[in-house]
């Protein structure tokens, strides 16, 4: 089995890094203007409820964590490269599944219908981009090992 090629990899890291990041911007954001999820139930508590279900513009703590692991798994050169690409499969699924129910939510009077509408968005748009790199570095993979005659 062929490990997928650095480069690669490097982009999946390099933007989940930046998706950590700006998951971490979003969550303070959001905790000081009280923008609850509303995916599943109505929020009322954003700085009470972000760890278990995030915030109207930022993930909850499962898929956190798996972006954490995609950073560590994703620049190794050995098997548990493809645990890195797979859990970025994981990670979008989730957070996109999050993005449609953000944007299906009703709006409240703490998190306004257009931040549930552009959240939802964004973060279907992140989920594309992960879908996107990993299959660039399954992909990737399959290249030949040595150049062909």
């Amino acid at each position: 089995m062929t490990l997928p090629d650095p480069a690669a990899t490097s982009r999946l890291r390099r933007f989940t890094l930046a998706l950590l990041v700006l998951n971490v911007i979003a969550t303070i954001i959001a905790v000081v203007a009280n923008l609850p999820a509303q995916f599943g139930d109505v929020g009322t508590d954003a700085g009470n409820e972000f760890v278990t279900r995030g915030t109207a513009i930022s993930a909850p703590l499962l898929p956190v964590v798996l972006m954490v692991l995609v950073v560590l798994l994703a620049p190794r050169r050995d098997l548990w490269v493809w645990v890195g690409v797979a859990l970025a499969y994981l990670t979008a699924a989730m957070v996109g599944v999050g993005g449609v129910g953000e944007i299906v939510a009703e709006p409240t009077a703490d998190t306004p219908g257009p931040v549930l509408t552009i959240s939802g968005i964004a973060w279907l748009a992140v989920a594309a981009v992960l879908i996107a790199l990993a299959t660039s570095a399954v992909v990737s993979s399959r290249r030949p090992l040595t150049a062909p005659d």
